[in-house]
């Protein structure tokens, strides 16, 4: 379904609102009422700054080579999901949007496992040639933030590495969240010196893994370190337990002394 940039800019904060509404996760039942918050974790040891990644890019550039992410909804069998262009700087794009960030991502070894999903782009002003899966030759047109591709439209995402302030600080909640519901007792807080404490939004957010043909099940809750990277979101857990998921933010949001909404996979969510 053709959508264009005037109804997309009209009704797309329509959009956003209805979906985060949803859930995609099971929840568990319980109907015990919201707990107050519980203290910061303590600060027993530093877990320095957060590691820098470059100046802020709040839109792509017109020529050359750029890594970022576009994110969007598509029509599928009369549903609406999530759709993601990730791209590279050695020229490489993959329609899709890595389920560990882009920190260790073996672009390679994706691109030769699901070639249709990868191909090249060429940025030529206000247009962006895509040749997917080496044959199909496809034009997206940028209108700001805004990358149309085959009628859907896409919005670009920045990476909150590259903020002014190169941290998160605060409690997150799922944009949406229904008052006494699992899902809005669920939360992750974050502090300026790089430690989290999540309350079970990892579990609500995280994309399943499958480890050794077996899928690993998220930790309930749990404290510990964390770092900005490359649109990554890299959680280092007290136990040593280590979790990657990528996070995007709106271009808005870099110049934010605090920055109030992030995305982690396609989730909203809000500091409250």
């Amino acid at each position: 379904m053709a959508v264009s940039i005037d109804l997309y800019k009209r009704y797309w904060p329509d959009v956003e609102r209805l979906l985060s509404s949803w859930s995609f996760v099971n929840v568990s039942g319980s109907s015990t009422a919201p707990r107050s918050l519980p203290a910061a974790p303590g600060a027993e040891r530093s877990a320095g700054p957060i590691t820098p990644s470059g100046p802020a890019m709040t839109l792509p550039p017109t020529s050359g080579r750029f890594e970022g992410i576009y994110s969007g909804f598509k029509n599928s069998s009369g549903s609406l999901v999530s759709d993601h262009y990730t791209f590279f700087t050695n020229g490489i794009v993959c329609h899709c949007l890595p389920n560990r960030g882009l920190v260790g991502y073996d672009l390679e070894k994706d691109s030769k496992t699901t070639p249709a999903f990868f191909g090249t782009y060429q940025l030529d002003g206000n247009k962006i040639h895509l040749i997917v899966a080496g044959k199909y030759n496809v034009i997206g047109l940028r209108d700001g933030e805004l990358l149309t591709v085959g009628g859907v439209v896409y919005s670009f995402r920045a990476d909150p590495a590259r903020s002014a302030s190169r941290a998160l600080d605060g409690v997150f909640w799922r944009e949406g969240a229904l008052v006494g519901s699992d899902l809005a007792r669920w939360y992750i807080r974050f502090t300026r010196d790089g430690r989290f404490e999540d309350n079970g939004i990892v579990g609500a957010t995280a994309n399943l893994e499958i480890v050794n043909g077996s899928p690993r099940f998220e930790r309930p809750a749990g404290t510990g370190t964390y770092t900005l990277e490359r649109y990554t979101l890299i959680l280092r857990y007290s136990d040593g337990y280590v979790r990657q998921m990528p996070i995007t933010v709106k271009p808005s949001e870099l110049s934010k002394p605090v920055m109030s909404q992030i995305y982690i996979n396609s989730y909203s969510l809000l500091r409250k």
